[in-house]
Formats: C-alpha cells, sequence, structure tokens
C-alpha cells in the first residue's frame, strides 16, 4: 500500500503542490470569514458556514479549472462541479454539525471538516469532476 501510495504522490507532485496552495487560501477565506460573520455580525455558525461555503465553492471552480486542472469550461464539467459540491457541501455541514452538536467550538469544528475532506475532494475532482 505504501508503494503505490508513494507512486502517487511522485507522479502528482505539481498537482499536489497547486491543490495544497489553493486549499490553503480557500480555507483562509474560509475560517477568516467564518470568524468575521460570526464574531462580527453576530450570524449563527451553521448559517455562517453555508453563506461562506457558498462564496468559496462559486470561486473554487474557476480557480480549480484554469490553475489547477488547466481544464476549459464545459457544460458537462459545470454540471459535475455542482454535483460534487452539492454532496460535498452536504457532507462538510453533517460533519460540522455533528462537531458543533459535540460541544466543538465552531473555528475547531470547521478545521477539524477541512482535514477529513481534504484528500477525498482532491481525488474526486481529479477522477471525476475535471477529467
Amino acid at each position: 500500500m505504501y508503494d503505490w501510495l508513494k507512486r502517487v504522490i511522485s507522479t502528482n507532485k505539481t498537482l499536489l503542490k497547486r491543490y495544497v496552495l489553493i486549499s490553503l487560501v480557500s480555507y483562509l477565506f474560509v475560517l477568516t470569514f467564518l470568524f468575521v460573520l460570526v464574531n462580527y455580525f453576530s450570524l449563527n455558525e451553521t448559517l455562517a458556514f453555508f453563506i461562506v461555503y457558498a462564496i468559496n465553492y462559486f470561486f473554487l471552480y474557476f480557480i480549480q479549472l484554469r490553475y489547477l486542472f488547466a481544464k476549459k469550461h464545459n457544460i458537462l464539467r459545470l454540471f459535475k462541479f455542482i454535483a460534487y459540491i452539492l454532496v460535498f457541501y452536504a457532507l462538510a455541514n453533517l460533519i460540522y454539525n455533528a462537531f458543533l452538536s459535540i460541544q466543538i467550538h465552531y473555528m475547531l469544528s470547521s478545521i477539524l471538516t477541512i482535514i477529513l475532506l481534504f484528500p477525498i475532494r482532491l481525488m474526486v475532482s481529479k477522477i471525476y469532476v475535471y477529467k
């Protein structure tokens, strides 16, 4: 199993580096604006999460399309991305709210959700959405 993982990483180093960079910027945006909406605008944590992720996913489509996968926009790819968003958005909300329900701070809940979904999102993007 380790050899397989090592091969995958070595053949996709540039992709992984770009994905990590895009993800770091994306999650910095998410965490910053989640903090702002909850602490300065007194928005409910779940509503703030919904708003921030909706904006984030909109920009991610175009950034990943051009910078990460070097693909051109087409309607099928857009529909695949929308399906991807719906699945991961629902999953992220379920995980995030599960953490909130056991009294984990909303920021830590967000970080844990990011960590859990991070590798799966790359695989689905590469294999399904931007193939």
